[in-house]
């Protein structure tokens, strides 16, 4: 039995029924415990020579959920290197099971970067594909993921914090708006001006 410090406890058997009632029937499904979320289980779940990650949350907002995971599916279709989220066999994200939560994800095989400058220049290629192709995403939540809003949105918090950065480029992208962001980040440094 496995049991986290939340209190939630599931045994290898109600895995391999919530997926053969939900999501494939198989019955041959090899499960590992892999590293614990901040608030889910995690399983390396094998079926055949195919295998998937089963998150198992305690306790979720359920639109946020789903906002994530079809922005999650939203990203995979549009080429970024995103887990798939599998659809249940009813047509849902997740499935509910005594007021907890599981998803299933397509498994991606890869690499454990280390923090080598080479492991940090592909996270930071990763990241700027993920924020280019995420702010194209519309969905309930977010319903405008202009550049405009986005640096509109930046430009009111650093008006109502003590701090600000100083970033390149925004005063001329935001049309109309007298904005006190100005200067240059050099590449090879942070910095920050206090008003």
């Amino acid at each position: 039995m496995m049991q986290k410090e939340i209190g939630m406890k599931i045994e290898p058997a109600t895995i391999k029924r919530l997926i053969n009632d939900h999501y494939f029937s198989s019955l041959e499904i090899r499960l590992k415990r892999i590293l614990l979320g901040e608030d889910s289980y995690n399983f390396l779940v094998s079926i055949g020579n195919q295998r998937f990650v089963l998150k198992w949350y305690k306790e979720i907002d359920q639109e946020s959920m789903r906002e994530e995971l079809l922005a999650m599916r939203w990203l995979n279709t549009h080429g970024v290197l995103v887990p798939d989220v599998l659809y249940t066999q009813e047509g849902g994200l997740f499935v509910e099971v005594d007021g907890t939560f599981a998803v299933l994800f397509e498994y991606i095989e890869g690499d454990v970067l280390d923090d080598t400058f080479s492991s940090a220049i592909q996270i930071a290629r990763f990241l700027a594909e993920f924020h280019a192709k995420s702010t194209q995403y519309i969905g309930r939540f977010c319903p405008d993921r202009s550049e405009i809003s986005r640096l509109k949105a930046f430009k009111s918090v650093c008006e109502t914090t003590q701090g600000y950065l100083s970033v390149e480029g925004i005063q001329p992208a935001i049309p109309g708006e007298g904005c006190s962001i100005s200067g240059i980040v050099p590449s090879d440094s942070f910095t920050q001006r206090r008003a």
